[in-house]
């Protein structure tokens, strides 16, 4: 057992399917937000399921974390086992994305735009990354924590988004920072 979080039989699972199921990092822009935000290049875990075409699901971690994030990986890992593809973000400021020239969070500020810009490659895959464009109605996002605050104000945002779901979100972000 591993602390009570994840058992043996999930981490070997967990790297049989990654080994069977490569992945890759892949890097694109954050989207233009309405008061001026700075564009950053971002990083993510592209995670591919089995069949080409699945819907894709984009997730954002949580405070002080990034797409390495051990519920980042096995909600992946467990999305990708039901047919998903996932595209993990790390957030500016966050894991291999770019620094910004804001040197704190920003929670509601920059991040939204940063899952946005996330979900926009996800469906439009303008790179050729993801094995072709997904219409958008087939492009979800999930948040855990910070990240499902992000997530809920990006779904505000965003009216195409299809589907949210949020895991733990911070509701009083005052209270979660100070």
């Amino acid at each position: 057992e591993m602390g009570g979080c994840a058992s043996q039989q999930l981490l070997e699972a967990f790297s049989n399917y990654s080994a069977k199921y490569p992945f890759k990092l892949v890097r694109f822009l954050s989207r233009v937000g309405t008061s001026n935000q700075q564009i950053v290049n971002l990083s993510a875990w592209w995670l591919p399921a089995q069949q080409p075409n699945a819907p894709r699901v984009v997730i954002g971690h949580g405070y002080r974390r990034n797409y390495d994030a051990f519920y980042v990986q096995v909600a992946g890992y467990m999305l990708r086992s039901m047919g998903f593809s996932v595209l993990a973000l790390s957030y500016r400021d966050h894991g291999a994305s770019d620094d910004s020239a804001i040197p704190y969070n920003t929670w509601g500020y920059d991040y939204p735009y940063d899952l946005l810009g996330a979900w926009d490659y996800a469906a439009q895959d303008p790179q050729g990354e993801l094995g072709g464009s997904m219409p958008s109605e087939k492009v979800g996002l999930m948040g855990f924590s910070m990240g499902g605050f992000v997530a809920a104000s990006a779904f505000g945002i965003e009216p195409r988004v299809p589907a949210l779901w949020l895991d733990s979100p911070a509701f009083d972000v005052k209270g979660n920072v100070v």
